[in-house]
């Protein structure tokens, strides 16, 4: 099984938890299809939710997206 070793030893494989995509400087949104798709090919079971979509502006601590599911998946 491959992942990220630290996760792996410590996390619960049915841990669950969910984390925000968060803007830390002001811009433009770019390269939110890639990032959905890197989490899924990590785990498929982690859900995307969009909250702005490509070519939005964004300021410092817009919510771009937030993503659930398996601890494992979102920490590798």
């Amino acid at each position: 099984r491959s992942g990220d070793l630290t996760t792996l030893a410590l996390v619960p494989a049915d841990a669950v938890g969910q984390a925000a995509l968060v803007a830390r400087q002001s811009g433009v949104v770019a390269g939110t299809p890639a990032a959905k798709a890197a989490f899924q090919a990590v785990d498929p079971a982690i859900a995307w939710e969009s909250h702005l979509p490509d070519g939005s502006l964004c300021r410092p601590g817009d919510v771009i997206a937030v993503v659930r599911g398996p601890a494992r998946g979102l920490l590798t």
